[in-house]
């Protein structure tokens, strides 16, 4: 995945980690990451069940709980995030797109129309790699985020006017307050056109 993460690279190796389930459809992992500086310091990740989204397809909703997926949330979300509509493929059709986290990893999975018959895959990361600190003791925190971007968000990245034709959403997947990138789909193929940097 091609998103600048800065501040990720104080996280040299995990010490501890405990999982526990806090509220309903709610996952809190809790561990200890060493600096380069030798410094220890406590990381907390939120993960929600699928449940947690009501307003998703039940094929949906199915597909991520048969693959075992949790939802991972960042460190300044109010609400459930990380699972989103938009019309993706085309112009007019509603799709579905999904954090879907599993041992350690996440991978942003996309169900045209809502069905869970034909998934594609993007975008596979270690979500300890999507982490930074996120206030003034140093606390790190989750921060991939993904959004939908719809033609107007797009063409407002200067580097992408000359991109071609957008007259659909793309799929923001950025790392909280810092870089992105957006999965665009045209002529049977996920292109990378450029987000915030």
């Amino acid at each position: 995945m091609v998103i600048k993460i800065a501040g990720a690279g104080f996280l040299a190796g995990a010490l501890a980690v405990a999982a526990a389930q806090t509220r309903p459809y709610e996952q809190v992992e809790h561990g200890q990451v060493t600096s380069p500086d030798g410094t220890a310091r406590v990381y907390t990740i939120r993960r929600l069940e699928p449940a947690t989204f009501p307003q998703v397809p039940k094929s949906v909703r199915h597909e991520l709980e048969r693959r075992k997926c949790l939802i991972p949330q960042t460190s300044e979300a109010k609400g459930a995030e990380n699972v989103i509509s938009g019309e993706f493929r085309e112009k007019g059709v509603k799709d579905w797109a999904a954090l879907c986290s599993q041992e350690g990893y996440s991978t942003l999975l996309v169900f045209w129309r809502g069905s869970a018959r034909t998934v594609a895959e993007l975008g596979s990361g270690k979500d300890m790699d999507m982490m930074q600190t996120v206030d003034s003791p140093g606390e790190p925190g989750y921060s991939r985020l993904i959004t939908r971007a719809g033609p107007k968000q797009i063409f407002a990245f200067g580097r992408n006017s000359g991109a071609g034709p957008i007259d659909h959403d793309g799929i923001d997947d950025g790392f909280l307050g810092k870089a992105s990138l957006i999965h665009y789909f045209r002529n049977g193929k996920w292109e990378r056109l450029e987000g915030a940097d």
